[in-house]
């Protein structure tokens, strides 16, 4: 089963988006959540809605940050260097839909 991790600073805009989206992807190839993946998120801040642990980081085959600043965040404080970054530097606080093409034209290539 493949267990993945997204990360962002809060974990309420855009690691979840990308979970939501790669689930989604990987469903249409037909493979089921539970049974052939995992897919969780987190984020680095206090303040995150589900803060990342050492063990969420220890549970992941697979971890991707939401911009390079939460990659370094990753690699420092975790010494996790199996981080990708899914490059979303930009601000999408006011169109959630091209944050979503994004992130499925990203994501496409990991299913």
């Amino acid at each position: 089963m493949r267990k993945i991790l997204f990360v962002c600073g809060l974990a309420r805009q855009r690691s979840p988006a990308a979970a939501k989206v790669l689930s989604g992807l990987l469903e249409a190839r037909g493979l089921r959540r539970g049974k052939d993946f995992d897919i969780r998120h987190a984020g680095t801040s206090e303040n995150a809605d589900i803060p990342l642990t050492e063990g969420l980081v220890a549970w992941a085959d697979e971890i991707y940050a939401a911009d390079d600043e939460t990659k370094a965040v990753l690699e420092t404080m975790f010494n996790c260097t199996r981080v990708e970054s899914l490059g979303l530097d930009g601000d999408y606080s006011g169109g959630r839909e091209a944050m979503l093409k994004v992130l499925k034209n990203r994501l496409s290539r990991h299913v």
